[in-house]
């Protein structure tokens, strides 16, 4: 199968397989240049989610939701600065477990915001109005600042909470079902997955890869070097001193990498000031 050659940088180049990532110097005449990829500019997206035949971007400057179509046509946007339904405030990141239903960390707001698959509000996670109906009206809110985002494979919704270092977990039909405090510091979670058994958690500040169960046990913390393409599921790492410098060159030109997906022959690109659509064959 014939794969697309992609030029990077003025020097460097990429070729894209469906299931793995190679880095070399192609034939000239079959150079194709990154900025024909590119469908979208941002100010600063935070998270990209893969909904079968559509690709969803959120952007914290923009408080907006952008939805597009398989050949990377905007065909949607919601939100902008706000509290009320499908209004957001610095929304960082999205998950799904089916499409149909999309979780959104509306951070500014302190609260979740779930949608269907076209954008139309169904309703919000906040654990204070859980947890109102069984406690005292003398106790104070607890103000939370939720972040990251993962669905089990049961369907719970686990929310990290930046400001109490702590995580939230949510059945699939909003009850609250309880806080596990971390045991360790989190500075900067970067990545949230699950390896079959263990929610991960890696903290790319520390290097350290932080696993806990899907009911909210706490497990182990352990020393990782991680990688955007390695958490992003891609086959191989950029690992050269060469490759990691144009990938350096990359970032620099359009900010940190934010996320990757790969759908059929197509590898979508995010990062934090563009996305790229890159076909993977002829």
């Amino acid at each position: 199968m014939m794969v697309a050659l992609l030029y990077i940088a003025v020097v460097s180049f990429i070729s894209f397989h469906p299931n793995e990532l190679l880095w070399h110097t192609p034939p000239t005449n079959q150079i194709l240049s990154l900025e024909r990829f590119k469908v979208a500019d941002f100010e600063a997206a935070s998270g990209m989610l893969h909904l079968g035949d559509r690709v969803l971007v959120s952007d914290q400057k923009t408080h907006r939701l952008y939805l597009f179509n398989p050949k990377g046509e905007l065909i949607n946007e919601i939100g902008g600065l706000g509290m009320g339904p499908q209004s957001f405030s610095s929304p960082s990141d999205m998950a799904s477990s089916n499409g149909l239903k999309i979780y959104v960390s509306d951070t500014g707001n302190e609260r979740v915001q779930i949608l269907d698959r076209e954008l139309n509000f169904l309703s919000q996670l906040n654990p204070n109005q859980a947890i109102d109906a069984i406690r005292s009206e003398s106790v104070e809110l607890s103000q939370w600042q939720p972040d990251k985002l993962f669905i089990t494979p049961s369907g719970d919704c686990m929310v990290w909470d930046l400001a109490k270092q702590a995580m939230y977990r949510f059945n699939p039909n909003g009850a609250f079902l309880g806080k596990s405090q971390s045991p360790s510091f989190i500075s900067e979670l970067s990545w949230m997955g699950f390896d079959g058994s263990l929610v991960q958690l890696y903290d790319a500040s520390t290097k350290q890869m932080h696993t806990m169960s899907p009911n909210g046990l706490w497990m182990d913390s352990y020393a990782f070097d991680w990688n955007p393409f390695l958490a992003s599921g891609l086959k191989n790492v950029i690992s050269t001193e060469e490759s990691s410098h144009e990938w350096s060159v990359l970032e620099t030109s359009y900010g940190p990498w934010v996320k990757s997906e790969t759908e059929d022959a197509t590898l979508w690109l995010l990062f934090e000031r563009a996305l790229f659509r890159i076909p993977l064959q002829d």
